[in-house]
């Protein structure tokens, strides 16, 4: 399915559910966008044979590529080509004595295994830290789907997600539409139709994870990356 295929069956769906006036072509584009994140974002950990794996050089410091899946990387090494080992950013700052300040304990860091998380900078960035110096690695990580361009020049471009999951971007782009134009209840049921589509993957299990993970009440519409993060000229 095409990104203007997408829109013409978000916009098919809708005028059958509601008679207020859609939402304009470019933000239905930015949600196919966000639509395409999030199916990907789900499917990970069921369908990596579907998903691009990158390599690229990092610095202590970086700030992580935007189109990272998730909030850690698949593997980290250094120079010597030992593997660090992931903490999460309290876990790391803690064993840094950085958390609460005034810590005067030996740094534990200091010595064996390298290791590394990403935190937020002073933008609110995420960055790559590492401990126990700062290191210049190799990182591998599972990257999102290239975003769409939101002019309609790629129009007639394929969604780029697992084959059979096209129409879970579309109850996507719905739901979030509706959410935008108030339809509370109706969003609601869209959006458990979309968390639904995964099901065959998950198992009833999941589903419940997934359910609690996000709440139907407070979806929020996406806002647009800025021309940087998405790798465009300013």
């Amino acid at each position: 399915m095409t990104q203007i295929q997408t829109i013409s069956e978000a916009k098919l769906q809708l005028s059958q559910m509601i008679t207020t006036p859609l939402l304009d072509d470019q933000t239905l584009r930015w949600l196919v966008n966000w639509g395409r994140r999030d199916v990907s974002y789900r499917l990970l950990p069921y369908k990596r044979e579907y998903f691009r794996q990158v390599g690229v050089s990092i610095t202590d410091g970086n700030q992580i590529p935007y189109n990272i899946v998730g909030s850690r990387l698949e593997r980290v090494l250094n120079a010597s080509l030992v593997e660090l080992r992931y903490l999460k950013p309290k876990e790391f700052f803690d064993l840094l004595g950085g958390i609460g300040g005034g810590a005067t304990t030996t740094n534990p860091a200091t010595t064996g295994s390298p290791i590394y998380t990403i935190a937020a900078d002073a933008t609110h960035a995420r960055v790559f830290k590492t401990s126990p110096s700062a290191l210049v690695c190799t990182m591998d990580y599972y990257a999102l789907p290239t975003d769409l361009a939101t002019d309609g020049t790629d129009a007639n471009t394929d969604l780029g997600v697992p084959a059979g999951y096209d129409e879970s971007v579309v109850k996507y782009v719905v739901a979030q539409s509706l959410l935008k134009l108030n339809e509370q209840d109706k969003m609601t049921t869209v959006y458990k139709a979309y968390v639904d589509s995964f099901g065959g993957l998950m198992g009833a299990d999941g589903l419940q994870t997934l359910a609690r993970r996000v709440s139907m009440q407070s979806l929020p519409l996406p806002a647009p990356l800025p021309p940087q993060q998405r790798g465009e000229a300013q």
